[in-house]
């Protein structure tokens, strides 16, 4: 429930292929994050847990999605509740391919949200890129401004390997800091080793706080 659903593809009769995704009503994360500002952490934790949810699916399926960021994650109305959807599957990389670049050799993501391992344009980038990905999310989420910012591309790429995160402040982050730093680490070998790892910890900090888990992400 928390990836965009795909009911058909094929070809039109001219050659063009088609896909045909269900209709959501809503709006993004980016959106989202623009209008309101940094989001309190208890309920930026309860709005990632489902796109938790949904990354684990895409990768027992054997799928590294490798675009994870807010534009690419959905807030969709489905009857009385908001639900978390994970969108564009575009670059997505399946479990053993080893291709990590484009066309001319460029390399594949959204440079603010790669993890390290993209950045430096290796080639077995694997499940633990969205699980660094997801925590740039939740970062940005709660201390409403970018994780990573520099004046060209080449630049933000090097942020992304060499530059540390500062901290997050807020109500319940000295405890929850060291979850999210964790999966921040830019060695993957020092990250959640798996998404359901990461799930857990979010859910049992939003428990020690008195908060259960809302996968509607209200």
């Amino acid at each position: 429930p928390n990836v965009v659903r795909v009911f058909d593809y094929g070809e039109a009769d001219a050659g063009d292929p088609y896909i045909v995704m269900e209709l959501l009503e809503g709006s993004s994360f980016a959106d989202l994050f623009e209008s309101r500002g940094p989001i309190e952490p208890a309920a930026a934790v309860q709005m990632m847990l489902p796109v938790l949810h949904g990354l684990a699916a895409a990768h027992r399926a054997g799928i590294v999605h490798r675009d994870l960021k807010p534009g690419n994650i959905f807030l969709a109305r489905v009857g009385e509740q908001w639900v978390p959807k994970i969108l564009d599957f575009g670059i997505a990389k399946l479990h053993g391919d080893a291709a990590t670049s484009g066309p001319h050799g460029q390399v594949m993501g959204s440079p603010a949200f790669m993890a390290p391992e993209q950045a430096r344009g290796l080639a077995d980038v694997d499940h633990r890129a969205d699980i660094y990905a997801a925590c740039v999310v939740l970062y940005e989420a709660i201390s409403g401004l970018p994780a990573f910012d520099a004046e060209n591309y080449q630049a933000l790429l090097r942020a992304v390997v060499e530059h540390e995160l500062a901290p997050l402040g807020g109500k319940g982050c000295d405890t929850l800091w060291p979850i999210v730093s964790r999966g921040l680490a830019k060695a993957r070998e020092d990250r959640w080793q798996d998404m359901t790892e990461l799930g857990t910890a979010l859910a049992r900090w939003l428990a020690a706080h008195g908060v259960h888990e809302d996968v509607s992400g209200e």
